[in-house]
């Protein structure tokens, strides 16, 4: 038995090392690898058969990178993760469907994906939250373009408190945060690299509703997406919380920003405050989002 063992273990290690190799002569920036794992999260397809054939020719086009970042057994795991029925992130149309909602309080906007889903379900109001002023006309784009002309963009961080602060901005601005890439991020998505550490300014969440006279009343869903820095926004947002009935939020199993919050502290934060787990996914690169409700 133990023989048996010790041959896996060479084998095993012996296919991480080959794809090393190969992958050491095609760095990570720009590589194939790069190009094919937006596909395999993000296939473009509909129907959920097509969706995990594509998913597994994807896996297998990108295998050299694949197993190069994440090692072979990680590889195995997210492979059978994506063709076995799971995707990346919750569904979030299908959760806000059978809500009727006030308002959303959006955190980390980015260039306003979701514009269109909130117009097709017919939101009546949603606060756009982003840290980055590079995002701001194509945000703005985007909710023209949807008709999301009571919609309101806040170009600011927000955080437990106001104050001086660093925005690590990366050379892909979805991963761009209030804290630096950590460990996870870095083995997992090595061809996503930080481009500059800006000086800013932060504010609390509290602060914006007052800065921009907004009712705290007159929202009820509160989406997060602010790479690890998801308990300080919470933190900051005393008056605002006691109204949201709702949180989509991201959650981390493992370090992807460096000083991130946890998912179990997260968790324990909003159990605390009333809310129950309804949905939750987790991917083997540990990281992933979750709902709540109260």
């Amino acid at each position: 038995q133990a023989k048996i063992v010790s041959s896996q273990h060479c084998s095993l290690e012996s296919a991480q090392a080959m794809a090393s190799t190969f992958v050491s002569a095609n760095r990570a920036k720009g590589s194939l690898g790069e190009a094919i794992i937006y596909k395999v999260f993000y296939p473009s397809v509909e129907g959920a058969v097509a969706r995990r054939l594509l998913q597994l020719f994807y896996f297998a086009l990108a295998a050299p990178w694949f197993i190069a970042w994440w090692g072979l057994l990680r590889y195995a795991k997210m492979a059978y993760f994506f063709v076995s029925g799971n995707t990346f992130e919750l569904d979030y149309k299908s959760i806000l469907a059978p809500l009727s909602l006030k308002g959303v309080v959006h955190v980390g906007a980015n260039v306003g994906q979701e514009a269109a889903t909130y117009q097709e379900l017919k939101v009546p109001k949603v606060v756009w939250i982003e840290a980055q002023e590079d995002c701001r006309k194509p945000l703005e784009a985007a909710l023209q373009r949807h008709c999301r002309l009571e919609d309101v963009v806040a170009i600011t961080a927000i955080s437990s408190q106001a104050g001086p602060a660093k925005l690590f901005r990366t050379d892909n601005s979805i991963s761009t945060s209030l804290k630096p890439l950590g460990e996870g991020h870095k083995n997992y998505f090595p061809f996503i690299q930080q481009a500059e550490v800006q000086d800013i300014q932060t504010e609390t969440l509290n602060g914006l509703f007052q800065r921009l006279a907004l009712k705290p009343q007159d929202f009820d869903f509160m989406y997060l997406d602010v790479q690890g820095s998801e308990l300080d926004v919470l933190h900051g947002c005393e008056d605002v919380l006691p109204h949201i009935r709702y949180i989509m939020t991201e959650i981390s199993s493992e370090e992807h920003y460096k000083g991130g919050c946890t998912e179990k502290d997260l968790h324990a934060f909003l159990v605390r405050h009333g809310f129950t787990l309804l949905q939750r996914q987790m991917p083997p690169i540990g990281h992933g989002n979750a709902f709540y409700a109260r």
